[in-house]
């Protein structure tokens, strides 16, 4: 029963959240405080005999303070599925008949605590704050009035209750059904305010204001959002800010304390368990063009091309079928070549690995049956790539007739973020429509129109690249012809007429 207990007490414990043992001894009171971030890990612990263990009943939070030190304090208590009552000195009987007077539900669990009894009610949906509501179920029910703190712990079940190490006493489960009720049912007969979400203010978000965000679009949404838009905003967010180089963490922060702003807010386990999901998706949010009507329809309601950076850019592209360009490559882009991109973006689209045929294969136009890059490139690209750190190599033994074998190395982006290309622009040099040198300028225009400036001059991109301007403008002139590129002519902050590339794949 103990399993099924904790069960119902967490059944939504993720990753953001911690379940809190303490363990007191008896003679000298000292505490030994253990956190649990898995069920089945609190399954295996062994409780010692000789000493008082109690529980938190609200999930604990990762807040760190005291040198590090995980804390059990109210600040730091996020939620709770469950409402607890303590009464010490009376009957159960007696007890029961106080909460049948009071027209309170009955109990779901029943725990013996060994001088009292510890009632439970499961609730429907998990809460940050239900301390008022408590308070008010104690004074009508006479309950002890010390149990109604958010950091209050409680005694863990099959233990032992040593406080007089004369007289140990059993700490069991009573009983348990599967009464779970809905929060209305108590707020009909205790009409006080419940906190559904925490209220607080998160560290190390970004400072959004003065980042200088390019797309209008994510400035309005970080504004806050109403119900029916929260979850396809959080995504956008997510993918908006993972390009841009932010760390895991600290984009977690930034949601979380924008859903304050959404009305109403998601439940916090909600916005995690979406946002989590979305961090390792694909980029298709992230798309102006989106061929889904539903999405194309919400994402007008934050649109203002007019005010966009990236109304020439990138507001064509379709980023269904895309993967992100770790922009450490462009670090010394002057030593990279058009072959690397391309091999970059074959292993993006195959995390799981390849062998050295199966790279043949899909560098192969499966018109023409030719190869975009001859071996020697194609092995001074995997090489180059490799010692970047980019992609590892398993060899095999190749007079056994094993191949060598390649995948993506998972690695972070220095704070540099991503360029976000689209399989469709490598699949492009691969069956040559554009050549190798072409595709390294494009990747490199994309760098530009996504993190830095919408319209780079050719002394830029020669700067960049290494390559003459006659150069950079003859393959912009080829992938203007391939369709790879539209071009525009505008004036900058002086008047001065500048070209503004829209890229098209």
């Amino acid at each position: 029963m103990k399993q099924q207990f904790f069960s119902l007490l967490f059944p939504d414990l993720k990753r953001n959240g911690l379940i809190e043992i303490r363990e007191i001894d008896p003679v000298d009171e000292s505490v030994k405080k253990i956190f649990f971030n898995r069920l089945d890990k609190l399954f295996r612990y062994d409780p010692p005999n000789d000493k008082n263990i109690y529980f938190g009943l609200y999930v604990r939070g990762y807040k760190k303070k005291n040198n590090g030190k995980i804390s059990g304090a109210s600040y730091n208590c996020l939620r709770t599925h469950a409402i607890c009552l303590d009464f010490d000195g009376l009957s159960l009987d007696k007890i029961k008949g106080k909460i049948r007077n009071a027209k309170i539900p009955n109990q779901s669990i029943i725990v013996s605590s060994g001088n009292g009894y510890h009632c439970y009610w499961i609730l429907k949906s998990p809460f940050y704050d239900l301390t008022k509501l408590v308070k008010e179920m104690v004074k009508i029910t006479g309950a002890d009035p010390n149990s109604t703190d958010k950091a209050r712990v409680f005694r863990f079940p099959d233990t032992n209750n040593v406080k007089d190490p004369f007289n140990i006493k059993q700490c069991k489960i009573v009983s348990i059904n599967d009464n779970v009720y809905d929060i209305s049912v108590f707020q009909k007969l205790f009409p006080v305010p419940i906190e559904i979400t925490q209220k607080k203010s998160y560290k190390n978000v970004i400072d959004h204001k003065n980042i200088g965000i390019k797309r209008y679009c994510i400035k309005q949404i970080l504004k806050g959002v109403p119900d029916g838009f929260r979850h396809w905003c959080l995504g956008r967010l997510t993918k908006y800010f993972q390009v841009e180089g932010y760390k895991q963490e600290i984009v977690r922060q930034t949601v979380l304390e924008w859903n304050q702003k959404n009305k109403p807010p998601l439940h916090e386990k909600d916005i995690l368990d979406s946002f989590y999901k979305y961090w390792v998706e694909d980029y298709k949010l992230l798309g102006c063009k989106i061929a889904d009507a539903t999405i194309q329809a919400k994402l007008s309601r934050f649109c203002d091309k007019a005010e966009c950076k990236m109304r020439f850019v990138g507001s064509e592209l379709d980023f269904t079928k895309s993967f992100g360009l770790n922009n450490r490559i462009f670090n010394d882009y002057r030593k990279v070549t058009g072959y690397e991109l391309i091999l970059y973006g074959i292993f993006s689209r195959h995390p799981e690995g390849l062998t050295s045929s199966e790279i043949d294969d899909k560098l192969t136009n499966k018109t023409s049956g030719k190869q975009c890059m001859g071996r020697d490139n194609k092995r001074e690209a995997l090489k180059a790539l490799c010692q970047n750190d980019f992609i590892q190599v398993i060899h095999k033994n190749r007079k056994a007739g094993k191949e060598d074998f390649y995948r993506l190395k998972k690695q972070g982006t220095f704070g540099l973020g991503y360029t976000v290309l689209t399989n469709g622009a490598i699949n492009g040099a691969i069956d040559g429509r554009i050549t190798a040198k072409k595709l390294k300028i494009y990747a490199l225009l994309c760098n530009y129109g996504w993190s830095k400036e919408a319209f780079p001059s050719l002394e830029t991109l020669s700067e960049k690249t290494g390559i003459s301007r006659s150069v950079i403008s003859r393959h912009i002139k080829g992938l203007l012809k391939a369709d790879y590129l539209k071009r525009y002519y505008g004036e900058n902050d002086k008047g001065v007429s500048k070209p503004i590339y829209q890229l098209l794949v």
